[in-house]
């Protein structure tokens, strides 16, 4: 099938996706990967994160019940290799989850669907470069609104990966959304500056999460209890 658009990521790509970019992490790359994943997912303000990981087909997925992307977004910001959020802007870097997987993936396919766009892009590393397809107007399975990324794994990552190292990993890193009262509690508003008056800034409140957020790893959904 021929794509609606192809390109390839910035001049020396691959160095960028191999040694700048991990080097931003302090964890194995394949965790921070997963975090930027979800990282990106919640930026999307979803109702629904569902993780689902095949062994024996050597695929990890991430998907969201969120906005999705725009056609400009996909094309422009998501395939880029310098970060394109603004510090407070969201939890993620545009992609970065995605570009992390390039150094262990023989590829990597988003389905992207949002009110005004729906595509797929494929997205390889190709020794200094990292070409991309996208295709328009259509999704390999994506069937509503959100973003969906899916890892083809390579040998070693299939064994690093199990199901609960991912549990661990959401646990570990995003804690107060797993637990429906600190949800409700802490999460349902988030503060942002409106203007600094002397040494007492104030802040507004707009709605986060507000439809509620749920997890969900292979189907199974994950909770924890506030201690």
């Amino acid at each position: 099938m021929r794509p609606d658009y192809e390109a390839k990521t910035e001049i020396n790509a691959g160095h960028i996706i191999q040694f700048v970019i991990p080097k931003e992490y302090k964890v194995d790359i394949r965790i921070a990967c997963l975090m930027e994943l979800i990282a990106n997912s919640l930026d999307a303000k979803p109702t629904v994160i569902e993780i689902n990981f095949n062994y024996e087909k050597g695929i990890l997925e991430v998907m969201d019940a969120g906005n999705g992307m725009s056609r400009e977004s996909f094309r422009k910001e998501y395939h880029n290799i310098t970060p394109s959020k603004t510090f407070g802007s969201g939890i993620g870097f545009a992609g970065q989850g995605a570009k992390l997987a390039l150094n262990f993936c023989s590829k990597v396919v988003t389905e992207t669907f949002s009110q005004s766009y729906k595509g797929y892009s494929e997205w390889r590393l190709e020794g200094e470069d990292a070409p991309y397809r996208i295709y328009d107007n259509r999704t390999l399975s994506l069937d509503h609104f959100g973003t969906k990324v899916t890892l083809y794994l390579d040998d070693k990552s299939i064994t690093f990966y199990t199901l609960d190292l991912i549990e661990q990993t959401l646990k570990e890193h995003y804690s107060p959304l797993l637990d429906k009262e600190l949800l409700r509690t802490y999460m349902g508003k988030l503060p942002i500056l409106i203007e600094g008056k002397g040494a007492s800034p104030v802040f507004s409140y707009r709605p986060i999460y507000e439809k509620g957020l749920k997890f969900f790893i292979n189907s199974k959904q994950i909770i924890q209890q506030s201690l």
